[in-house]
């Protein structure tokens, strides 16, 4: 039985396949992550009211998160969708200071605000207040989850352990974040 040394362990690790979404799943979790009220987000994704019903749940089952934060956070890893598709416009590579990185990592990791809160000692709404850092040029939850994958802040394997100790560009050949692949 042959074992990997420890050194390439991280440069061995794959991420599994990205789930296959439509458009339309696509379009649903766009709609989940963008900034702004419903029908600007509606307008932006070319869904319908009928469309939306749940549509933070649906989106989190779509790719198997917890959170929106996790989302965002999957969305980045698996390429899904671009920064500009989720108007994130230009992602700040600041790291943020030490609390909302905390809660970061926690919320990338699956842990609801409830969950969170309790683990740092603070309130739901200063927590929520925490997922949407400034630092990172995220307006929402899922854009500080997919910003901070996305700007190395994060390595993957803080959204899942089974994900590789690396950094989002690491991962990728160090060539940063590439285009969101088509849907078919």
């Amino acid at each position: 039985m042959s074992t990997i040394p420890l050194a390439d362990v991280a440069s061995a690790a794959v991420m599994p396949p990205a789930p296959l979404l439509d458009a339309a799943e696509l379009a649903l979790l766009r709609y989940a992550i963008l900034p702004g009220g419903r029908q600007t987000r509606l307008a932006a994704t070319g869904l319908r009211p009928a469309d939306i019903k749940d549509a933070g749940d649906r989106a989190c089952c779509l790719v198997g998160a917890a959170t929106l934060v996790q989302a965002g956070a999957l969305v980045a890893a698996h390429q899904l969708l671009s920064a500009d598709q989720l108007e994130i416009g230009q992602i700040l590579p600041r790291h943020p200071t030490a609390r909302p990185a905390e809660a970061l990592v926690l919320a990338v990791g699956g842990h609801t605000a409830e969950q969170t809160a309790a683990a740092m000692g603070v309130t739901e709404h200063t927590v929520t207040a925490y997922w949407r850092p400034r630092e990172l040029g995220a307006r929402t939850p899922g854009q500080a989850g997919y910003a901070a994958i996305a700007t190395g802040l994060l390595t993957l394997n803080r959204i899942r352990p089974s994900y590789p100790d690396l950094t989002l560009a690491a991962y990728l050949g160090g060539e940063g974040p590439a285009a969101p692949k088509e849907s078919a």
